[in-house]
């Protein structure tokens, strides 16, 4: 029997960028240090099951950079400066622990797929191992979009995405590896071809959700195709995802009373992932947007699913999991509605205005009263775009796709979305240049790799 010892430890930087004196792998899995004997398929699956660590640490400040919220003076002054600073876009480089929790994720996925090689099983074993193998090309896959959406230019519409930089792609475990920033292009050729290769290994659905399952694959390439601004693609994976979960929840089933999202939960989310815990995200110090809020109708249920009435102010309500009223993360899953959402759009930006808004009125009307809803109707390409980018931004809060939605929008057509901040009588402007968040800085003074300006 094949046998691998690998010590289990809290990484840090030093997986991308210092030198190991022996042979010894480090995965970031547990806080104390323990050894782990690597023996069966099972073996290695455990360590992706490692719900805490693998599915609780998705880059989360595009939470905090969107343009979904603002914050009052008194809750300003008690947050973290790097916090006030990303939420107003400066330039900080007290990025370490979103870089190290999403590269430790990638490290796990790395020794997986390594040590999968020499683990032996049995031919009974074959679909396991192929899970193994697909949850670990996924995970890595999702991280690097992750990533991407924060370190590295919008790719859409982008005319240098040969020489514009992505970010380092650790493909492998060496940590004596020299490391260096991709292309923008190879970057996301790396997250589509581990997407695509995950789903060809998958099962149609997994035995959990915190797993995930072709459909997973789907959603996140159609998600990616979509940001790339290759329509054809999204829509293809959008309906193959479509093929296997097209369930919506009806809003008028949920119980407000309680944990408002519960229900919601279990029916229309098929892949699990949590960002990590922010401090800026907590309780009721991130208040919506008033435009926001007034866009949604009266009869509309997420007004009052989503959110909550606070001195005046209304702030976000709910928890992915049910198990409590306020968060202090986004949810980064996959989750159907979304999928609905990509395919009205690239219908509509394909001139299809009549599918598209059968697929947006399929979505709305579990969203509405019952009996109160209108079906929504569009005159042209431009009109239907409006509609179901407003339907975007409404549906898809406290999920991180907002400040994605604001770069590529921006990439597409300049300054189309401005957004602004006022704190303590002074106004903070989002960049007409695409802000990105800089690399920490021990990063850079040890590998030399290119900072973002």
């Amino acid at each position: 029997m094949y046998k691998m010892n690998i010590v289990i430890k809290v990484v840090s930087i030093i997986y991308l960028f210092s030198v190991a004196s022996s042979c010894k792998k480090y995965l970031g899995t547990k806080t104390d240090s323990t050894l782990q004997v690597i023996e069966t398929v099972e073996d290695l699956q455990s360590l992706l099951d490692d719900y805490r660590n693998i599915n609780q640490n998705y880059p989360g400040l595009s939470e905090v950079l969107s343009d979904d919220y603002y914050i009052l003076n008194g809750d300003w002054v008690v947050s973290d400066v790097s916090y006030r600073n990303f939420h107003t876009w400066v330039k900080d480089d007290n990025t370490s622990t979103v870089w190290n929790n999403a590269y430790s994720v990638v490290l796990t996925t790395n020794i997986v797929l390594n040590e999968l090689k020499n683990v032996d099983y049995s031919a009974d074993q074959q679909d396991a191992w192929n899970q193994v193998k697909g949850n670990a090309l996924f995970l890595r896959a999702y991280y690097f979009y992750g990533l991407a959406q924060l370190f590295a230019l919008p790719y859409n519409n982008n005319e240098n995405i040969l020489s514009d930089p992505g970010i380092p792609l650790k493909l492998n475990p060496d940590i004596n590896e020299k490391i260096t920033r991709a292309s923008l292009k190879e970057t996301y050729d790396q997250i589509t071809k581990d997407l695509k290769q995950s789903a060809s290994l998958l099962p149609l659905v997994p035995f959990v959700n915190t797993r995930p399952g072709k459909g997973a694959a789907y959603g996140a390439l159609a998600r990616t195709y979509l940001v790339m601004g290759e329509y054809d693609s999204a829509l293809a994976y959008a309906n193959r995802y479509l093929a296997i979960h097209d369930s919506l929840v009806d809003y008028n089933s949920i119980v407000t009373s309680a944990s408002p999202l519960a229900d919601k939960y279990r029916k229309e989310t098929i892949f699990n992932m949590r960002s990590n815990s922010m401090s800026f995200l907590v309780g009721n110090r991130p208040k919506i947007d008033t435009m926001l809020y007034r866009s949604y109708e009266s009869f509309d249920l997420r007004k009052t699913i989503h959110f909550r009435a606070v001195s005046g102010a209304f702030v976000y309500r709910g928890d992915f999991d049910g198990l409590s009223v306020v968060s202090n993360y986004a949810f980064s899953g996959i989750y159907t509605d979304e999928i609905y959402l990509i395919k009205a759009e690239v219908l509509a930006r394909q001139n299809e205005i009549t599918t598209s808004f059968e697929v947006l009125n399929k979505l709305l009307k579990t969203r509405y009263a019952t009996g109160q809803f209108t079906p929504v109707v569009a005159s042209d390409r431009a009109a239907a775009l409006e509609r179901i980018l407003a339907e975007r931004k409404k549906q898809l809060i406290r999920r991180g796709v907002r400040w994605t939605d604001i770069r590529r929008l921006n990439n597409e057509i300049p300054n189309s979305i401005e957004a602004r901040r006022i704190i303590n009588s002074q106004s903070y402007y989002l960049p007409q240049k695409p802000y990105l968040l800089l690399l920490p800085k021990i990063v850079i003074g040890i590998s030399g790799i290119q900072q973002n300006n």
